[in-house]
């Protein structure tokens, strides 16, 4: 499974989760095909500007949606992108670039979680690329059993 933190303009209007620029980033430097993996979001709608998630938004659509959306794929492991998807996980607020790459296990969902910058991040900043290609290291291995 792979968690962001919320649709953008693309992903909106076609439905599906990682189809806009930062979604071609994210399969190109994950090497895999899309279809997979579910694909969700913390927050379920847009928000206004294209702006970040509010921890209330998140708390309030994860508490609502996401939880049972977990419940019910059972992932044994989950690629989770950007600030506010490890908020959502750790509580912890920032420090994505610094958690990318890192494995910790949930016990609230019975599965491993892999951080990752989100790939709009690197589409802002491109020399944080490495952050990103950390996460979707990591997120190999532990598809293929090698952590």
């Amino acid at each position: 499974m792979i968690i962001g933190e919320a649709p953008g303009a693309d992903e909106e209007r076609e439905g599906k989760g990682f189809v806009g620029r930062a979604g071609t980033l994210l399969w190109e430097t994950l090497g895999l095909e899309r279809d997979l993996f579910h694909i969700s979001n913390i927050v379920k709608c847009r928000p206004p500007d294209n702006r970040t998630p509010t921890k209330i938004e998140a708390k309030f659509c994860s508490n609502r949606w996401l939880d049972e959306e977990i419940q019910s794929v059972k992932p044994w492991v989950i690629f989770a992108v950007g600030n506010v998807a490890r908020y959502f996980f750790s509580g912890e607020e920032h420090g994505i670039m610094e958690a990318s790459g890192s494995v910790e296990w949930n016990s609230d969902y019975g599965c491993w979680v892999v951080y990752g910058l989100h790939p709009a991040a690197v589409l802002r900043q491109q020399e944080n690329s490495h952050y990103l290609e950390k996460g979707c290291e990591a997120f190999r291995k532990m598809l293929l059993g090698c952590i």
